[in-house]
């Protein structure tokens, strides 16, 4: 999995910050990589189904761009963090 969640029925109270923020690193990582070797962000998507969507959706607050974010089958991961 990409992060602990260690209760559906409260989420927002266990929510696993510093592993869904260590998952969205890694994936900033991979655009990253693809940017240098010289892919453009307006050609980049980030997409996910499940733990990976909500992984995907983090891309939303990240400083590396990329053209869009997929997201399937998901919930908003951190929604009451403010950064």
């Amino acid at each position: 999995s990409w992060y602990d969640i260690k209760s559906l029925q409260d989420i927002d109270q266990q929510e696993d910050e510093a592993g869904l923020f260590e998952s969205k690193r890694y994936v900033e990582q991979l655009v990253a990589a693809e940017l240098a070797a010289g892919v453009p962000s307006e050609k980049v998507v980030v997409g996910g189904f499940s733990q990976g969507g909500a992984v995907a959706l983090l891309m939303l607050r990240s400083d590396v761009k990329v053209a869009g974010v997929v997201a399937l089958s998901t919930y908003l991961p951190l929604r009451k963090a403010t950064s």
